[in-house]
């Protein structure tokens, strides 16, 4: 039950720093490489929603759960064990991945800076509410 509460939670929160970051903050970037992005229309923003970002809040959840957070480290505070799980899961999975987009597509660096804030953000927010969640 915790993990299907901590994955709506987790959802709900990426798609709150999607929007916020890659769809209005860094948005005007995407304009410099038309070429890279599909035509928009909701059935298309709304299967990204889903394969991006209910898809993280839920399989970070279980993750969280599968690992035990960031025991290792004795982090006896939830915030404290929020922060270290969700920026350890960005450095290890985002950022690479988005430093390697930036090398090998045409894509402005402002979407990158986009993304990277996007999934920095939404990690540590997922981190925190995984952290409460499961503490309790």
């Amino acid at each position: 039950m915790r993990i299907l509460v901590a994955g709506a939670l987790s959802s709900i929160a990426a798609i709150v720093m999607g929007w916020f970051f890659t769809g209005w903050l860094f948005h005007r970037f995407q304009r410099r490489t038309p070429a890279t992005w599909r035509d928009p229309s909701w059935r298309r923003t709304l299967l990204g929603i889903a394969v991006n970002d209910i898809l993280f809040g839920f399989v970070f959840a279980a993750f969280f759960d599968l690992v035990g957070g960031i025991g290792r480290f004795n982090i006896d505070n939830w915030i404290g064990m929020g922060i270290t799980f969700g920026a350890g899961c960005w450095a290890a999975i985002a950022l690479p991945m988005c430093l390697a987009m930036l090398v090998f597509m045409q894509v402005h660096r402002g979407v990158i800076i986009g993304v990277l804030l996007d999934w920095l953000a939404s990690s540590i927010i997922a981190g925190l509410i995984c952290a409460f969640v499961f503490a309790r």
